[in-house]
């Protein structure tokens, strides 16, 4: 895929993903705290399900980085 100049910026670069990756997912643990504690103090409806879309929008760019990480290290 890359050619032998791009071979010693793939390891920064998964690095850096790994690093972007834990913090995308830290912030869907964030999230998902943040909406089960709002379940049990009586939180509005829509606020819950404003919450719910950032959670699946953030695992789906987690899911994404790790595609990219998997697609980068097979080079």
């Amino acid at each position: 895929m890359a050619g032998p100049d791009a071979a010693p910026y793939i390891p920064r670069m998964n690095v850096f993903l790994i690093l972007l990756t834990a913090a995308v997912l830290l912030g869907v643990l964030g999230v998902l705290v943040i909406g089960v504690i709002g379940m049990f103090t009586g939180n509005s409806p829509a606020r819950s399900n404003k919450l719910m879309q950032y959670r699946v929008a953030l695992q789906f760019i987690a899911v994404l980085l790790i595609a990219l990480i998997a697609l980068i290290g097979r080079s």
